[in-house]
């Protein structure tokens, strides 16, 4: 073949795989990626609120955001929670969906999340004050939990994939300030 058609094929595909570069990077870096973070709420009246929180994070990464690649939307995000007693291995709650409440301030079993720094907060368990002990939301069910350690397996399910994270640990005292996630987990985005 001769050098000129030589030269002309390689600058078609060039040009070819410049136009594609973007969706290729799209597809690669901008999926949803969902973060789920925990914590503890003592601003309310009610007592200690135990929490998890669920992000799509936003593309940090400067190169890809000069090449315009954006975070796609989360949807159909939904979580499934199974909580045992990690003493006795007996299951305290069998898988349930609780309520994702959005920053727009819904409340649903499924969410879609926008890439965001901000978070869509579930509420599990609480302590109540008026009978100075802890319990688990389920739904309107509220299934008391006693003084231990609480092994909480939670599955996030994205676009009707569900990814498994490890278990996490509740540990809950005598008081109020007894009742905390594992430190281990505080301040931490698990992916």
């Amino acid at each position: 073949m001769p050098t000129f058609w030589q030269l002309f094929f390689a600058i078609i595909g060039l040009v070819a795989f410049l136009m594609a570069m973007p969706y290729i990077l799209q597809l690669l870096f901008g999926q949803p990626r969902i973060g789920v973070t925990f914590s503890h709420d003592d601003s309310g009246n009610e007592g200690r609120v135990i929490n998890i929180h669920l992000m799509n994070s936003p593309i940090n990464n400067r190169l890809l955001k000069a090449l315009r690649v954006s975070r796609l939307s989360a949807q159909d995000v939904f979580l499934s929670v199974k909580v045992y007693n990690a003493l006795t291995k007996q299951v305290v709650a069998d898988s349930f969906a609780p309520e994702i409440e959005t920053f727009q301030s819904n409340k649903a079993i499924r969410a879609s999340l926008p890439p965001s720094i901000l978070l869509a907060n579930i509420t599990l368990a609480q302590w109540q004050r008026s009978t100075d002990s802890a319990v688990l939301f389920i739904g309107s069910q509220l299934i008391p939990l006693k003084e231990g350690t609480y092994i909480f397996l939670i599955q996030v399910g994205l676009d009707g994939e569900t990814k498994r994270f490890k278990s996490f640990l509740l540990h809950i005292g005598k008081t109020e300030n007894e009742m905390v996630w594992d430190k281990k987990m505080t301040d931490k985005i698990f992916m």
